[in-house]
């Protein structure tokens, strides 16, 4: 088995962070927002992209600009008007370069919006069903609730795991805390064996989530100034990473992102 010190030269990561950034303006009943794209770490033979398409302030696609360039979209800075009850397009993308190494992706998510987002629509899903309808399995969830790591299992898998999460409850109704779910996760999904991208001779992509939906009442809109929308993508080599679990499955990528926690920066 390859040692930590053999690992860590490795270990392949990026980093992309889309923010959105509410301020209350003391006179209109809409926040603003801003969204950027920044923060890009590599090492090793992996190169990821993050990308979202262009928009407008309300959230539209900005039909003046050419929206894919040289096989992505385009871009890494969005602003909007937000609105109780309006749904924005914000599309993020992680692409991986052709020919990079096989590894496990993961997406850290921080969503500050999540309290008021709009609620059992099924035409406007909430960021986090339409990550597991994207193929994205939760691992990890903060006590605050509006942190979260995802591990890319395939858009195939999605079935699954809706089936799975309309099944877990909510701290607070089934849990006392955080770690009490996501070990009821970790025992309902233990059979799911994580994707392996890369090692491919073409560049993939892979969708994390489509729009957003504010809620139609939103009160107190004012503590919401300053508050985030952030995706953080790793990526780390799923061959040595451990010893005697299979690759792809439940202990190997847990393993891989601890070792992501402990190793790599992580961006707020």
């Amino acid at each position: 088995m390859k040692n930590a010190k053999v690992l860590k030269p490795l270990l392949l990561s990026a980093a992309a962070v889309m923010l959105v950034v509410a301020t209350m303006f003391a006179t209109m009943a809409y926040l603003t927002s801003s969204a950027a794209v920044s923060n890009v770490f590599t090492v090793g033979n992996v190169k990821l992209h993050m990308f979202e398409s262009k928009v407008t302030p309300d959230g539209e696609i900005d039909s003046s600009v050419e929206q894919i360039k040289d096989g992505m979209k385009v871009a890494d800075t969005n602003s909007y008007h937000l609105q109780p009850g309006a749904s924005y397009t914000k599309d993020p993308t992680v692409y991986v370069d052709a020919n990079s190494d096989e590894s496990y992706l993961f997406i850290r998510l921080r969503n500050d919006l999540k309290s008021i987002e709009k609620q059992g629509d099924v035409n406007h899903p909430t960021i986090v069903e339409q990550l597991r309808k994207n193929g994205w399995l939760e691992i990890e969830r903060a006590d605050s609730n509006v942190d979260a790591v995802f591990v890319y299992v395939g858009v195939d898998k999605a079935s699954e795991l809706e089936t799975v999460f309309q099944s877990i409850g909510t701290v607070g109704s089934e849990y006392s805390t955080q770690a009490e779910r996501t070990e009821a996760i970790h025992a309902a999904t233990a059979e799911i064996k994580a994707h392996i991208v890369g090692g491919k001779d073409s560049r993939e992509a892979f969708d994390v989530f489509e729009e957003f939906t504010l809620a139609e009442k939103v009160d107190n809109l004012q503590i919401f100034g300053g508050a985030r929308v952030a995706i953080v993508a790793y990526a780390i080599q799923a061959r040595g990473v451990t010893e005697d679990v299979d690759i792809g499955t439940q202990a190997a990528y847990l393993k891989a992102w601890d070792y992501v926690k402990t190793e790599l920066p992580f961006v707020d």
